[in-house]
């Protein structure tokens, strides 16, 4: 499907769910519901490897000795290396007078790669509200459907032509809290070239300038290795650009889902809907630090063949609904009830679509190079 590969991936498959994407072996349950000892891990084995992986998933991700998690559990961290393991829990002593107990590093290769990406992304701004949009092909911007439909829409009715208004644009370099709008960095939208309602994807061309390049774009894609890091770069509650490393990909569990939802029913009967499509096989589920703002996020590997980044998904929208409201708030006791987790479009579900559905120019100009 384009581009070039340092190994076989098997052959071409088109009827595909998240399954297809996401290749492993040796998968282990881990089941959150069994009482687990408090006590700090002093070691990590070397042959734990990975972060926790959706089973519906786990045919689409590489790597061997893949943890599976069961249940609502909060993410933990990885290591920062290309070939991540999960972190130990830091001891309370130093074992030298002048030892900084620190577990928070990591690899500057990963750090220049994801600043290189942050170039390809920006924020939306909109009348509807706000988003996040990454740079892909030559003139073109990716995002979150319903980012652009709430800037165009009146009432119940769709206005595409809302989409060249100037008070709906996107805007890269944003990096400061009250930073002021620089005309260099402001893009305008020109027509939206490809939408998937049930994939919450859109792909918007922009009104090419000559005066200025647009930014880099997102030129290599692949499919997810839980044996590598992910940083989700984007602009959460409308911030100024930031990563969060490492997130990781969780396992669909019903019973988890049921209980949750029996607890939201207990605030109202209304909040029983606020998990609806978390069981959607096509997505993807993980664990980030997300907030009105990142949907359209772009989620990042870091990869040892290749020094430039690697698109593989982007951030759709966070489960319950009601976790996001300005009117609620919880104690962490309440936090630990309910399960609070983030959905996002792996990238080659989006390329195999253009291909079913008769999109194979588009296809071509936007995946050229996909691993």
């Amino acid at each position: 499907m384009g581009g070039k590969s340092s190994k076989s991936r098997g052959s071409k498959r088109f009827d595909f769910t998240v399954e297809d994407y996401i290749e492993g072996n040796d998968n282990i349950i881990i089941d959150h519901t069994v009482r687990r000892d408090p006590t700090p891990q002093q070691s990590c084995s070397s042959e734990t490897k990975g972060s926790a992986i959706s089973i519906s998933a786990r045919s689409v991700i590489k790597g061997k000795g893949n943890r599976i998690e069961k249940g609502s559990s909060f993410s933990t961290q990885n290591n920062s290396s290309v070939n991540s393991k999960p972190r130990c829990n830091p001891t309370s002593k130093a074992t030298a007078e002048f030892t900084k107990i620190n577990d928070e590093k990591d690899l500057i290769r990963n750090r220049r790669i994801i600043v290189e990406a942050s170039f390809s992304v920006g924020i939306i701004r909109g009348p509807g509200g706000g988003g996040t949009g990454f740079r892909v092909g030559d003139n073109y911007v990716m995002t979150a459907r319903h980012v652009v439909i709430d800037n165009i829409k009146v009432g119940n009715e769709i206005k595409y032509l809302r989409l060249k208004n100037k008070d709906f644009f996107i805007e890269f370099e944003y990096l400061k809290h009250r930073q002021k709008q620089n005309d260099d960095y402001i893009f305008y939208f020109k027509d939206m070239v490809y939408q998937n309602e049930e994939q919450d994807t859109a792909i918007l061309e922009l009104e090419s300038d000559s005066n200025r390049p647009f930014p880099p774009s997102i030129n290599i894609f692949e499919t997810i290795d839980v044996d590598r890091p992910i940083y989700l770069i984007g602009h959460p509650n409308g911030d100024p650009l930031t990563d969060d490393p490492k997130i990781e990909l969780y396992e669909y569990c019903k019973e988890t889902v049921d209980k949750s939802i029996q607890w939201a029913c207990r605030i109202s009967q209304d909040y029983e809907s606020h998990y609806d499509g978390i069981d959607d096989k096509r997505k993807c589920l993980f664990h980030c630090s997300s907030q009105h703002g990142a949907s359209g996020a772009l989620g990042v590997m870091v990869t040892p063949h290749f020094d430039e980044p690697v698109g593989v998904l982007m951030l759709s929208r966070g489960f319950p609904g009601f976790y996001y409201s300005k009117k609620l708030s919880f104690t962490d006791e309440e936090k630990k009830i309910f399960l609070v987790v983030e959905q996002g479009i792996l990238l080659k579900s989006i390329e195999n679509d253009m291909i079913l559905n008769g999109r194979p120019n588009l296809k071509k100009k936007i995946f050229s190079n996909v691993i």
